[in-house]
């Protein structure tokens, strides 16, 4: 791995994708597997080739915070519905720690300290739609600070019409919504093609 504060490189493969300059170096799988780009309202994926990217996935931590039935709602309205249900829940959910991982196989959701479940996994031809909140509502963390939602649509197990949706909070500033988003939405791309 190249740590040289101006050239972050790292893993396998790495030398295929571009150098980022001026990029703080952090561990974090996003940065490591994928190589993006922050520009103000715009997130930019870039690779060298498709198959790679769904080869390597990505993954990062997340707060889950809430699944909620749909029925055969889905697209930007099942988003929207989840995040209102979930915010005027009295109590409201406890929202906990997931790995939340990303590949050709689908997305699987690990909870390394089995407090809700301990993994879970949405091959990638029953997700539907993933996107951020429409009305940009946030999640307030256990810190107090405010955190972007989203969330993605995936067929119920067993079924051709119902749909769950799974709703999530930014953990960590670095690894923003925006940008898990963006990701999960150009995999589904991918392998619709």
């Amino acid at each position: 791995m190249d740590r040289s504060p101006e050239r972050v490189r790292s893993g396998k493969g790495a030398g295929r994708l571009p150098v980022r300059t001026g990029v703080q170096h952090s561990i974090t799988p996003w940065r490591c597997l994928v190589s993006w780009s922050y520009q103000p309202e715009r997130i930019c994926y870039t690779t060298n080739n498709t198959s790679d990217l769904l080869k390597q996935g990505a993954a990062c931590n997340v707060l889950f915070v809430n699944s909620i039935d749909m029925e055969s709602l889905t697209g930007p309205q099942a988003i929207a519905k989840t995040i209102a249900e979930t915010l005027s829940a009295d109590p409201q959910p406890n929202a906990t720690i997931v790995h939340f991982k990303v590949s050709a196989q689908g997305i699987t959701l690990t909870d390394n300290q089995r407090k809700l479940f301990f993994r879970r996994h949405y091959p990638l031809n029953t997700v539907t739609f993933c996107d951020v909140d429409p009305q940009e509502r946030k999640w307030m963390k256990t810190d107090g600070t405010p955190a972007k939602l989203f969330g993605f649509v995936a067929r119920k197990q067993g079924s051709t019409t119902d749909n769950v949706c799974h709703l999530f909070a930014e953990l960590d500033p670095n690894q923003p919504a925006s940008a898990i988003v963006n990701f999960v939405s150009r995999v589904i791309g991918l392998q619709k093609r």
